[in-house]
Protein backbone atom coordinates (compact mmCIF):
# COMPACT_ATOMS: atom_id res chain seq x y z
CA UNK A 1 0.00 0.00 0.00
CA UNK A 2 2.95 2.67 -0.04
CA UNK A 3 2.72 3.41 -3.39
CA UNK A 4 -0.74 4.01 -3.02
CA UNK A 5 -0.48 6.13 0.12
CA UNK A 6 2.44 8.31 -1.24
CA UNK A 7 0.92 9.14 -4.86
CA UNK A 8 -2.60 9.46 -3.28
CA UNK A 9 -1.15 12.18 -0.80
CA UNK A 10 0.49 13.84 -3.66
CA UNK A 11 -2.25 13.65 -5.80
CA UNK A 12 -4.72 14.62 -3.24
CA UNK A 13 -2.67 17.53 -2.90
CA UNK A 14 -3.51 18.56 -6.49
CA UNK A 15 -7.09 17.79 -6.11
CA UNK A 16 -7.76 20.03 -3.88
CA UNK A 17 -5.81 22.88 -4.72
CA UNK A 18 -8.28 21.98 -7.36
CA UNK A 19 -11.15 22.39 -5.82
CA UNK A 20 -10.31 25.53 -4.09
CA UNK A 21 -9.85 26.72 -7.45
CA UNK A 22 -13.00 25.17 -8.80
CA UNK A 23 -14.71 26.30 -5.78
CA UNK A 24 -13.91 29.66 -6.63
CA UNK A 25 -14.93 29.25 -10.41
CA UNK A 26 -18.04 28.15 -9.74
CA UNK A 27 -19.46 28.78 -6.65
CA UNK A 28 -18.10 32.00 -6.05
CA UNK A 29 -17.49 33.79 -9.48
CA UNK A 30 -19.47 32.19 -11.96
CA UNK A 31 -23.27 32.47 -10.31
CA UNK A 32 -21.78 36.84 -9.69
CA UNK A 33 -20.73 36.71 -13.23
CA UNK A 34 -22.43 34.63 -15.46
CA UNK A 35 -26.12 34.04 -15.75
CA UNK A 36 -27.28 30.40 -14.88
CA UNK A 37 -28.42 30.28 -18.35
CA UNK A 38 -24.39 30.63 -18.97
CA UNK A 39 -23.54 28.29 -16.40
CA UNK A 40 -25.72 25.83 -17.94
CA UNK A 41 -24.09 26.05 -21.29
CA UNK A 42 -20.95 25.17 -20.13
CA UNK A 43 -21.90 22.66 -18.25
CA UNK A 44 -24.07 20.55 -20.71
CA UNK A 45 -21.74 21.27 -23.81
CA UNK A 46 -18.67 19.46 -21.15
CA UNK A 47 -21.95 16.69 -19.94
CA UNK A 48 -22.45 15.96 -23.43
CA UNK A 49 -18.55 15.93 -24.97
CA UNK A 50 -17.68 13.57 -22.17
CA UNK A 51 -20.18 10.80 -22.88
CA UNK A 52 -19.00 11.03 -26.09
CA UNK A 53 -15.15 11.05 -25.72
CA UNK A 54 -16.42 7.89 -23.46
CA UNK A 55 -18.22 6.41 -26.65
CA UNK A 56 -14.82 7.39 -28.77
CA UNK A 57 -12.55 5.22 -26.68
CA UNK A 58 -14.31 2.17 -27.88
CA UNK A 59 -13.98 0.98 -24.51
CA UNK A 60 -10.13 0.36 -24.56
CA UNK A 61 -9.34 1.66 -21.05
CA UNK A 62 -10.91 -1.63 -19.79
CA UNK A 63 -8.32 -3.14 -21.98
CA UNK A 64 -6.04 -1.05 -20.58
CA UNK A 65 -6.79 -1.94 -16.92
CA UNK A 66 -7.10 -5.28 -17.56
CA UNK A 67 -4.31 -6.67 -20.28
CA UNK A 68 -1.80 -3.78 -20.02
CA UNK A 69 0.11 -6.06 -17.69
CA UNK A 70 0.86 -8.71 -20.56
CA UNK A 71 1.93 -5.98 -22.62
CA UNK A 72 4.40 -4.52 -20.08
CA UNK A 73 8.01 -4.40 -21.28
CA UNK A 74 9.85 -1.49 -21.22
CA UNK A 75 12.70 -2.21 -23.67
CA UNK A 76 9.93 -3.20 -26.06
CA UNK A 77 7.88 0.01 -25.80
CA UNK A 78 5.37 -2.31 -24.00
CA UNK A 79 4.99 -3.76 -27.29
CA UNK A 80 3.13 -1.18 -29.25
CA UNK A 81 0.79 -0.96 -26.91
CA UNK A 82 0.25 3.22 -27.50
CA UNK A 83 -0.13 3.03 -31.58
CA UNK A 84 -2.61 0.15 -30.71
CA UNK A 85 -4.95 2.81 -28.36
CA UNK A 86 -4.19 5.58 -30.31
CA UNK A 87 -5.63 3.41 -33.73
CA UNK A 88 -8.55 2.50 -31.29
CA UNK A 89 -9.34 6.14 -30.40
CA UNK A 90 -8.86 7.71 -33.91
CA UNK A 91 -11.04 5.09 -35.60
CA UNK A 92 -14.13 5.56 -32.34
CA UNK A 93 -13.41 9.82 -32.91
CA UNK A 94 -14.34 9.29 -36.83
CA UNK A 95 -17.12 7.20 -36.36
CA UNK A 96 -18.38 9.63 -33.74
CA UNK A 97 -17.73 12.75 -35.84
CA UNK A 98 -20.00 11.34 -38.28
CA UNK A 99 -22.66 10.52 -35.34
CA UNK A 100 -22.76 14.48 -34.59
CA UNK A 101 -22.57 15.64 -38.19
CA UNK A 102 -26.30 14.08 -38.00
CA UNK A 103 -26.75 15.44 -34.71
CA UNK A 104 -25.93 18.54 -34.02
CA UNK A 105 -28.85 19.68 -36.47
CA UNK A 106 -31.15 17.90 -34.43
CA UNK A 107 -29.77 19.06 -31.35
CA UNK A 108 -30.05 23.04 -32.11
CA UNK A 109 -33.64 22.18 -33.74
CA UNK A 110 -34.44 20.58 -30.24
CA UNK A 111 -33.49 23.85 -28.28
CA UNK A 112 -33.70 26.41 -30.45
CA UNK A 113 -36.40 27.94 -27.83
CA UNK A 114 -35.74 26.61 -25.12
CA UNK A 115 -32.42 26.79 -24.77
CA UNK A 116 -30.83 29.02 -27.15
CA UNK A 117 -27.86 29.42 -26.24
CA UNK A 118 -26.98 25.33 -26.70
CA UNK A 119 -28.48 25.80 -30.15
CA UNK A 120 -25.46 28.78 -31.13
CA UNK A 121 -22.52 27.25 -29.11
CA UNK A 122 -23.62 23.48 -29.91
CA UNK A 123 -20.61 23.08 -32.75
CA UNK A 124 -17.96 23.03 -29.91
CA UNK A 125 -19.27 19.43 -29.08
CA UNK A 126 -16.68 18.36 -31.66
CA UNK A 127 -13.50 19.89 -30.23
CA UNK A 128 -14.52 19.02 -26.85
CA UNK A 129 -14.42 15.76 -27.72
CA UNK A 130 -11.72 15.24 -29.33
CA UNK A 131 -9.72 17.13 -26.79
CA UNK A 132 -11.25 15.08 -23.84
CA UNK A 133 -10.85 11.60 -25.81
CA UNK A 134 -7.09 11.85 -26.19
CA UNK A 135 -6.41 13.26 -22.46
CA UNK A 136 -8.07 10.47 -21.61
CA UNK A 137 -5.82 8.07 -23.94
CA UNK A 138 -2.45 9.88 -22.42
CA UNK A 139 -3.59 9.66 -18.65
CA UNK A 140 -4.46 6.15 -18.85
CA UNK A 141 -1.42 4.80 -20.59
CA UNK A 142 0.60 7.53 -17.95
CA UNK A 143 -1.54 5.87 -15.17
CA UNK A 144 -0.73 2.20 -15.98
CA UNK A 145 2.71 3.35 -15.84
CA UNK A 146 2.76 4.14 -12.47
CA UNK A 147 2.06 8.28 -12.55
CA UNK A 148 -1.04 9.12 -11.95
CA UNK A 149 -0.06 12.64 -10.24
CA UNK A 150 0.88 14.36 -13.37
CA UNK A 151 -2.67 13.52 -14.99
CA UNK A 152 -4.25 14.94 -11.82
CA UNK A 153 -2.22 18.47 -11.84
CA UNK A 154 -3.43 18.93 -15.24
CA UNK A 155 -7.18 17.56 -15.23
CA UNK A 156 -7.96 18.90 -11.51
CA UNK A 157 -5.41 21.70 -10.60
CA UNK A 158 -4.30 23.46 -14.29
CA UNK A 159 -7.66 23.78 -16.23
CA UNK A 160 -9.20 25.50 -13.46
CA UNK A 161 -6.25 27.45 -13.10
CA UNK A 162 -6.40 28.48 -16.90
CA UNK A 163 -10.39 28.81 -16.62
CA UNK A 164 -10.26 31.03 -13.60
CA UNK A 165 -7.74 33.43 -15.82
CA UNK A 166 -10.48 33.25 -18.74
CA UNK A 167 -13.22 34.21 -16.17
CA UNK A 168 -11.69 37.28 -15.32
CA UNK A 169 -10.92 38.51 -18.98
CA UNK A 170 -14.17 38.27 -19.73
CA UNK A 171 -15.03 39.86 -15.68
CA UNK A 172 -13.04 42.77 -16.69
CA UNK A 173 -15.05 43.05 -20.22
CA UNK A 174 -11.27 42.52 -21.98
CA UNK A 175 -13.42 39.85 -23.93
CA UNK A 176 -17.41 38.77 -24.61
CA UNK A 177 -19.50 35.76 -23.55
CA UNK A 178 -18.56 34.47 -27.36
CA UNK A 179 -14.70 34.57 -26.99
CA UNK A 180 -14.84 33.47 -23.53
CA UNK A 181 -16.83 29.86 -24.42
CA UNK A 182 -13.96 30.09 -27.27
CA UNK A 183 -11.39 30.43 -24.96
CA UNK A 184 -12.71 27.87 -22.52
CA UNK A 185 -12.75 24.99 -25.37
CA UNK A 186 -9.54 26.09 -26.21
CA UNK A 187 -8.09 25.71 -22.59
CA UNK A 188 -9.30 22.26 -22.61
CA UNK A 189 -6.33 21.10 -25.36
CA UNK A 190 -3.52 21.99 -22.70
CA UNK A 191 -3.70 18.67 -20.36
CA UNK A 192 -3.65 15.98 -23.44
CA UNK A 193 -0.96 18.03 -25.54
CA UNK A 194 1.09 18.36 -22.27
CA UNK A 195 1.03 15.26 -21.05
CA UNK A 196 1.73 13.79 -24.88
CA UNK A 197 5.13 16.39 -24.62
CA UNK A 198 6.25 14.12 -21.18
CA UNK A 199 5.55 10.95 -22.95
CA UNK A 200 7.50 12.00 -25.81
CA UNK A 201 10.45 13.28 -23.37
CA UNK A 202 10.37 10.66 -21.61
CA UNK A 203 10.45 8.34 -24.31
CA UNK A 204 7.04 6.47 -23.71
CA UNK A 205 5.30 7.98 -26.74
CA UNK A 206 6.08 5.40 -29.15
CA UNK A 207 3.84 4.84 -32.21
CA UNK A 208 5.98 1.67 -33.64
CA UNK A 209 2.98 -1.23 -34.26
CA UNK A 210 3.93 -4.61 -33.21
CA UNK A 211 0.94 -6.47 -34.45
CA UNK A 212 3.05 -9.87 -34.42
CA UNK A 213 2.43 -9.88 -30.49
CA UNK A 214 -1.26 -9.87 -30.36
CA UNK A 215 -1.79 -13.58 -30.52
CA UNK A 216 -5.68 -14.65 -31.58
CA UNK A 217 -6.55 -15.53 -28.48
CA UNK A 218 -5.28 -12.14 -27.24
CA UNK A 219 -7.39 -9.96 -29.66
CA UNK A 220 -9.75 -12.33 -29.06
CA UNK A 221 -9.97 -10.28 -24.96
CA UNK A 222 -9.56 -7.55 -26.30
CA UNK A 223 -12.63 -7.50 -28.53
CA UNK A 224 -14.32 -8.79 -25.61
CA UNK A 225 -12.97 -6.31 -23.55
CA UNK A 226 -13.80 -3.59 -25.55
CA UNK A 227 -17.75 -4.56 -26.25
CA UNK A 228 -17.91 -4.76 -22.47
CA UNK A 229 -16.35 -1.73 -21.94
CA UNK A 230 -18.04 0.59 -24.02
CA UNK A 231 -20.90 -0.28 -22.25
CA UNK A 232 -19.30 0.26 -18.39
CA UNK A 233 -17.48 3.15 -19.27
CA UNK A 234 -19.99 4.74 -21.45
CA UNK A 235 -22.78 3.84 -18.55
CA UNK A 236 -20.27 5.31 -15.71
CA UNK A 237 -19.35 8.82 -17.46
CA UNK A 238 -23.58 8.71 -18.26
CA UNK A 239 -24.60 8.93 -14.36
CA UNK A 240 -22.31 11.75 -13.59
CA UNK A 241 -23.31 13.67 -17.01
CA UNK A 242 -26.93 12.63 -18.48
CA UNK A 243 -29.07 14.16 -15.43
CA UNK A 244 -27.40 17.45 -17.01
CA UNK A 245 -28.64 16.93 -20.01
CA UNK A 246 -31.91 15.43 -18.91
CA UNK A 247 -32.49 18.46 -16.47
CA UNK A 248 -32.06 20.85 -19.10
CA UNK A 249 -34.26 18.75 -21.36
CA UNK A 250 -36.95 18.53 -19.16
CA UNK A 251 -36.87 21.82 -17.81
CA UNK A 252 -34.29 24.42 -19.02
CA UNK A 253 -30.69 25.73 -19.20
CA UNK A 254 -30.94 27.68 -15.78
CA UNK A 255 -31.99 25.07 -14.21
CA UNK A 256 -29.14 22.69 -15.55
CA UNK A 257 -27.05 25.47 -14.11
CA UNK A 258 -28.00 25.88 -10.84
CA UNK A 259 -28.80 21.50 -10.58
CA UNK A 260 -24.72 22.07 -12.04
CA UNK A 261 -23.50 24.43 -9.05
CA UNK A 262 -25.12 22.54 -6.42
CA UNK A 263 -23.76 19.17 -8.20
CA UNK A 264 -20.48 19.96 -7.41
CA UNK A 265 -20.47 20.41 -3.57
CA UNK A 266 -22.14 16.78 -3.54
CA UNK A 267 -18.81 15.51 -5.98
CA UNK A 268 -16.45 17.26 -3.45
CA UNK A 269 -16.64 13.84 -1.26
CA UNK A 270 -15.32 11.65 -4.26
CA UNK A 271 -11.87 13.43 -4.63
CA UNK A 272 -9.73 10.89 -2.38
CA UNK A 273 -11.74 8.42 -4.00
CA UNK A 274 -10.31 9.03 -7.63
CA UNK A 275 -7.17 9.65 -6.93
CA UNK A 276 -6.88 6.46 -4.65
CA UNK A 277 -8.36 4.24 -7.44
CA UNK A 278 -6.03 5.78 -10.35
CA UNK A 279 -3.03 4.44 -8.47
CA UNK A 280 -4.77 0.90 -7.47
CA UNK A 281 -5.57 -0.03 -11.12
CA UNK A 282 -2.23 -1.41 -11.89
CA UNK A 283 -1.48 -2.57 -8.59
CA UNK A 284 -4.92 -4.72 -8.34
CA UNK A 285 -4.37 -6.23 -12.60
CA UNK A 286 -0.81 -6.87 -11.81
CA UNK A 287 -2.45 -8.93 -8.40
CA UNK A 288 -4.65 -10.69 -11.04
CA UNK A 289 -1.67 -11.79 -13.42
CA UNK A 290 0.10 -13.07 -10.29
CA UNK A 291 -3.65 -14.79 -8.71
CA UNK A 292 -2.38 -13.27 -5.63
CA UNK A 293 -6.00 -12.22 -3.96
CA UNK A 294 -4.62 -11.67 -0.24
CA UNK A 295 -3.22 -8.63 -2.05
CA UNK A 296 -6.57 -8.02 -3.61
CA UNK A 297 -8.12 -8.49 -0.55
CA UNK A 298 -5.77 -6.25 1.36
CA UNK A 299 -6.55 -3.40 -1.26
CA UNK A 300 -10.02 -3.32 -1.06
CA UNK A 301 -10.17 -3.82 2.94
CA UNK A 302 -8.02 -0.76 3.12
CA UNK A 303 -9.26 1.30 0.18
CA UNK A 304 -12.88 1.27 1.34
CA UNK A 305 -12.34 2.38 4.92
CA UNK A 306 -9.38 5.04 3.83
CA UNK A 307 -12.27 6.26 0.83
CA UNK A 308 -14.85 6.42 3.09
CA UNK A 309 -13.29 8.21 6.06
CA UNK A 310 -12.34 11.32 4.12
CA UNK A 311 -15.74 11.06 2.09
CA UNK A 312 -17.22 11.33 5.46
CA UNK A 313 -15.09 13.93 6.81
CA UNK A 314 -15.92 15.88 3.34
CA UNK A 315 -19.61 15.42 3.72
CA UNK A 316 -19.60 16.63 7.34
CA UNK A 317 -17.80 19.88 6.20
CA UNK A 318 -19.97 20.70 3.78
CA UNK A 319 -23.34 19.94 5.28
CA UNK A 320 -21.57 21.83 8.31
CA UNK A 321 -21.23 24.93 6.52
CA UNK A 322 -24.62 24.52 4.48
CA UNK A 323 -25.81 27.87 5.72
CA UNK A 324 -22.49 29.61 4.84
CA UNK A 325 -22.64 27.98 1.14
CA UNK A 326 -26.16 29.58 0.35
CA UNK A 327 -24.94 32.72 2.03
CA UNK A 328 -21.85 32.77 -1.21
CA UNK A 329 -24.58 31.64 -3.54
CA UNK A 330 -27.04 33.80 -5.06
CA UNK A 331 -30.89 33.46 -3.72
CA UNK A 332 -32.00 31.81 -6.69
CA UNK A 333 -29.52 28.60 -6.02
CA UNK A 334 -31.26 27.76 -2.26
CA UNK A 335 -33.77 25.16 -4.29
CA UNK A 336 -30.43 23.04 -4.59
CA UNK A 337 -29.69 22.49 -1.01
CA UNK A 338 -31.65 18.24 -1.07
CA UNK A 339 -29.35 17.82 -4.63
CA UNK A 340 -26.35 18.72 -2.57
CA UNK A 341 -27.31 16.41 0.18
CA UNK A 342 -28.78 13.57 -2.39
CA UNK A 343 -25.11 13.39 -4.51
CA UNK A 344 -23.73 13.73 -1.54
CA UNK A 345 -25.33 10.54 -0.38
CA UNK A 346 -24.68 8.73 -3.76
CA UNK A 347 -20.95 9.38 -3.39
CA UNK A 348 -20.80 8.00 0.12
CA UNK A 349 -21.81 5.17 -1.18
CA UNK A 350 -20.05 5.07 -4.07
CA UNK A 351 -16.79 5.51 -2.07
CA UNK A 352 -17.20 2.93 0.83
CA UNK A 353 -16.92 0.14 -1.36
CA UNK A 354 -13.13 1.04 -2.03
CA UNK A 355 -11.97 -0.37 -5.27
CA UNK A 356 -14.42 -3.12 -5.30
CA UNK A 357 -15.20 -2.07 -8.95
CA UNK A 358 -11.72 -2.06 -10.25
CA UNK A 359 -11.36 -5.37 -8.72
CA UNK A 360 -14.56 -7.02 -10.91
CA UNK A 361 -13.39 -4.78 -14.10
CA UNK A 362 -9.88 -6.39 -13.87
CA UNK A 363 -10.67 -9.73 -13.34
CA UNK A 364 -11.90 -12.71 -15.40
CA UNK A 365 -15.55 -11.77 -14.44
CA UNK A 366 -15.33 -8.12 -16.18
CA UNK A 367 -18.07 -8.80 -18.09
CA UNK A 368 -20.59 -8.58 -15.02
CA UNK A 369 -19.11 -5.24 -14.38
CA UNK A 370 -20.42 -4.10 -18.28
CA UNK A 371 -23.81 -5.48 -17.10
CA UNK A 372 -24.05 -3.55 -13.68
CA UNK A 373 -23.29 -0.59 -15.38
CA UNK A 374 -25.84 -0.88 -17.90
CA UNK A 375 -28.63 -1.95 -15.40
CA UNK A 376 -26.91 1.29 -13.70
CA UNK A 377 -27.94 4.09 -16.69
CA UNK A 378 -30.99 2.45 -17.30
CA UNK A 379 -31.93 3.17 -13.62
CA UNK A 380 -30.66 6.49 -13.97
CA UNK A 381 -32.51 7.07 -16.99
CA UNK A 382 -35.81 5.69 -16.06
CA UNK A 383 -35.51 7.33 -12.48
CA UNK A 384 -34.91 10.62 -14.01
CA UNK A 385 -38.09 10.26 -16.24
CA UNK A 386 -40.03 9.63 -13.03
CA UNK A 387 -38.81 12.19 -10.61
CA UNK A 388 -36.97 15.32 -12.67
CA UNK A 389 -41.12 16.07 -13.73
CA UNK A 390 -41.93 15.78 -9.82
CA UNK A 391 -39.18 16.99 -7.80
CA UNK A 392 -37.16 19.30 -10.52
CA UNK A 393 -33.48 19.26 -9.95
CA UNK A 394 -34.04 17.76 -6.80
CA UNK A 395 -35.53 14.80 -8.33
CA UNK A 396 -32.42 14.39 -10.62
CA UNK A 397 -30.22 14.16 -7.43
CA UNK A 398 -32.56 11.82 -5.74
CA UNK A 399 -32.95 9.18 -9.17
CA UNK A 400 -28.85 9.55 -8.52
CA UNK A 401 -28.73 7.99 -5.13
CA UNK A 402 -31.35 5.65 -5.80
CA UNK A 403 -29.75 4.17 -8.96
CA UNK A 404 -25.98 4.29 -7.22
CA UNK A 405 -27.38 2.81 -4.02
CA UNK A 406 -28.94 -0.33 -5.91
CA UNK A 407 -25.96 -0.86 -8.25
CA UNK A 408 -23.46 -0.51 -5.55
CA UNK A 409 -25.39 -2.84 -3.28
CA UNK A 410 -25.35 -5.53 -6.11
CA UNK A 411 -21.87 -5.13 -6.75
CA UNK A 412 -20.87 -5.92 -3.86
CA UNK A 413 -22.79 -8.86 -3.27
CA UNK A 414 -21.67 -10.47 -6.56
CA UNK A 415 -18.41 -9.73 -5.15
CA UNK A 416 -18.68 -11.30 -1.90
CA UNK A 417 -20.21 -14.40 -3.90
CA UNK A 418 -17.45 -14.80 -6.69
CA UNK A 419 -14.74 -14.24 -4.34
CA UNK A 420 -15.57 -13.46 -0.91
CA UNK A 421 -14.38 -10.33 -0.91
CA UNK A 422 -16.30 -7.88 1.42
CA UNK A 423 -14.94 -4.16 2.05
CA UNK A 424 -16.75 -3.26 5.36
CA UNK A 425 -15.40 -3.50 8.89
CA UNK A 426 -16.43 -1.91 12.10
CA UNK A 427 -14.54 0.60 11.17
CA UNK A 428 -16.98 1.89 8.99
CA UNK A 429 -19.86 2.33 12.09
CA UNK A 430 -16.89 4.49 14.12
CA UNK A 431 -16.22 6.33 10.81
CA UNK A 432 -20.01 7.46 10.57
CA UNK A 433 -19.89 7.82 14.95
CA UNK A 434 -17.28 10.15 14.76
CA UNK A 435 -18.43 12.39 11.87
CA UNK A 436 -21.91 12.63 13.69
CA UNK A 437 -19.74 13.87 17.14
CA UNK A 438 -17.78 16.14 15.01
CA UNK A 439 -21.21 17.75 13.28
CA UNK A 440 -22.92 18.14 16.40
CA UNK A 441 -20.13 20.09 18.19
CA UNK A 442 -19.67 21.98 15.12
CA UNK A 443 -23.93 22.46 16.05
CA UNK A 444 -23.27 24.45 18.81
CA UNK A 445 -21.18 27.22 17.67
CA UNK A 446 -22.92 30.39 17.05
CA UNK A 447 -23.40 31.61 13.43
CA UNK A 448 -20.54 35.00 13.28
CA UNK A 449 -21.19 37.57 10.62
CA UNK A 450 -18.09 36.89 9.12
CA UNK A 451 -18.78 34.42 6.34
CA UNK A 452 -15.20 32.99 6.34
CA UNK A 453 -14.37 33.01 9.86
CA UNK A 454 -17.58 31.43 10.29
CA UNK A 455 -15.93 28.53 7.80
CA UNK A 456 -13.10 28.27 8.67
CA UNK A 457 -13.79 28.12 12.28
CA UNK A 458 -16.24 25.63 11.89
CA UNK A 459 -14.47 23.70 9.58
CA UNK A 460 -11.77 23.48 11.68
CA UNK A 461 -13.58 22.46 14.85
CA UNK A 462 -15.08 19.68 12.80
CA UNK A 463 -11.33 18.53 11.01
CA UNK A 464 -9.51 18.52 14.69
CA UNK A 465 -12.37 16.39 15.95
CA UNK A 466 -12.82 14.23 13.43
CA UNK A 467 -8.82 13.46 12.85
CA UNK A 468 -8.49 13.51 16.75
CA UNK A 469 -11.20 10.65 17.27
CA UNK A 470 -10.21 8.37 14.05
CA UNK A 471 -6.52 8.66 15.67
CA UNK A 472 -8.11 7.52 19.16
CA UNK A 473 -10.05 4.71 17.86
CA UNK A 474 -7.13 3.65 15.20
CA UNK A 475 -9.55 3.85 12.79
CA UNK A 476 -6.92 3.50 9.58
CA UNK A 477 -3.79 2.20 10.08
CA UNK A 478 -2.45 4.08 7.03
CA UNK A 479 -3.85 7.32 8.66
CA UNK A 480 -2.34 6.79 12.44
CA UNK A 481 1.07 6.10 10.75
CA UNK A 482 1.29 8.63 8.52
CA UNK A 483 0.17 11.33 11.34
CA UNK A 484 2.93 9.75 13.31
CA UNK A 485 5.35 10.26 10.83
CA UNK A 486 4.06 13.93 10.65
CA UNK A 487 4.52 15.17 14.26
CA UNK A 488 8.05 13.10 14.29
CA UNK A 489 8.73 15.21 11.23
CA UNK A 490 7.32 18.64 12.77
CA UNK A 491 9.36 17.60 16.40
CA UNK A 492 12.72 16.89 14.69
CA UNK A 493 12.34 20.04 12.31
CA UNK A 494 11.76 22.29 15.87
CA UNK A 495 15.28 20.92 17.20
CA UNK A 496 16.95 21.88 14.85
Amino acid sequence: MGIIIKQTIRGSIWSYAGVLLGFLNLAILSPKIFSAEEIGLTQVLIAISTILAQLSGLGFQDVTNRLFPFFRDNHKHHNGYLFLVMAVSATGFILVSIFLYFFTPYLIRQNLDKSPLLSEYAFYIWPLVFFFLFFAVFDNYNKVLYNIVLGTFLKDFLLRFLNLGIILLYYFDVIDFARYVLLFVIIQSVPPLVLSLYLIKKNKFNLRPQLRFITPELKRQILLLCVFGIISGLSGFALINIDKYMVNAYIDLKAAGIYSVTFYFGTLIMIPSRVMNKVTVPIISESWKANNLAKIEDVLIKSSINQFLFGVLLFAGIWGNLHNIFRILPENYENGQWVIFFISMANLVTVSTGSSAIIINTSKYYRFQAYFMFMLIALVVITNVIFIPLLGITGAAMASFISTSFYTITRILFLRKKFGLWPFQISHIYVIIVAAISFAVSQFMPRMNSLWFDIAVRSAIITLIYFALTYWFGISSELNSWMKESVQKITSFRRK
